[in-house]
């Protein structure tokens, strides 16, 4: 009998000693997700607010389909709103994925006019 005891007490202390190990190491952060307290995933939700908190918006034309912030804009017109509004308080990054030319040209026309007027910083990728 005194054996079992032993051993289940054994099985114990090992298992809190373990627990209290990772505690001790910060090799989780207790969601189960095995992300430790330094380490991070990036989710949607961090990487827009990662271009916030840097002040880059991502103008993107796909074919004929322009996108500021990953958010589909109805024409050039309401991609000058959307910059317009934001003015200089950011930095914008021109990326173009198999464009269309004639969308492509208004775009451009568009952010030469504005870094024109406004002042703003584009970066071409």
């Amino acid at each position: 009998m005194g054996k079992i005891i032993a051993l289940i007490l054994a099985v114990v202390i090992g298992i809190g000693v373990g627990i209290g190990s990772c505690a001790f190491w910060g090799r989780g952060n207790g969601n189960g997700s095995g992300v430790g307290s330094g380490d991070s995933v990036p989710t949607s939700e961090s990487i827009s607010d990662s271009s916030e908190e840097n002040h880059v918006s991502e103008i993107r034309i796909d074919k004929d389909k322009i996108y500021f912030d990953n958010e589909l804009c109805a024409d050039e017109n309401e991609l000058k709103q959307r910059i317009t509004d934001i003015g200089t308080e950011r930095e914008y990054i021109f990326v173009q994925d198999h464009a269309i030319k004639g969308t492509y040209d208004k775009v451009n026309d568009v952010l030469t006019d504005l870094k024109n007027a406004l002042g703003i910083t584009i970066n071409v990728e």
